[in-house]
């Protein structure tokens, strides 16, 4: 009787540390509105952060995918699902939501080739990989234009429907 007490008695103890540190990285996430993250999402890049939008889109194979707009802007936000989501609803289409994650920067390159900003040296470096230096640019002439792009998405680890 007495193991059976010890072990509930841990088990209790490791959710409860668990369920606190799930409270203090949502309340340790910055709160930012759409138009802030708009201007500069670089100055974010790896941060953990928290938006809260309408839900235009829920990608209906796996629910992997959820796009979040407001009002004020015609811009969209990609938000994936985290280690700790299994997938989005669809019936979330509609609804308000506030999301909690870590914004990701994806290089796209003009092959369509995605890369995620850690770890990729495109990304660490001032230009991205398949962009000419100004140096090239000068040998080669000035025909050719850069045709990478940086993307930005969440990686979720919550969110909750805001009623």
């Amino acid at each position: 009787m007495k193991k059976i007490l010890t072990v509930a008695a841990v088990a209790m103890l490791l959710i409860a540390c668990n369920s606190e540190n799930k409270k203090a990285d949502v309340q340790e996430a910055q709160a930012l509105d759409f138009a802030t993250l708009e201007a500069s999402p670089g100055e974010f890049e790896n941060q953990t952060i928290r938006v809260s939008g309408m839900v235009l889109h829920v990608c209906k194979h796996g629910g992997q995918k959820m796009f979040l707009t407001t009002d004020s802007t015609e811009a969209s936000l990609m938000v994936r699902v985290g280690p700790s989501i299994p997938e989005f609803e669809v019936t979330l289409e509609g609804s308000n939501v506030e999301v909690t994650g870590k914004l990701v920067a994806t290089v796209v390159s003009s092959t369509g080739e995605e890369h995620d900003g850690e770890g990729d040296a495109s990304a660490a470096s001032s230009e991205p990989a398949d962009c000419p230096t100004e140096e090239a640019l000068k040998a080669v002439g000035e025909g050719e234009e850069c045709t990478t792009s940086v993307t930005y998405h969440i990686e979720a680890t919550s969110f909750k429907e805001i009623l």
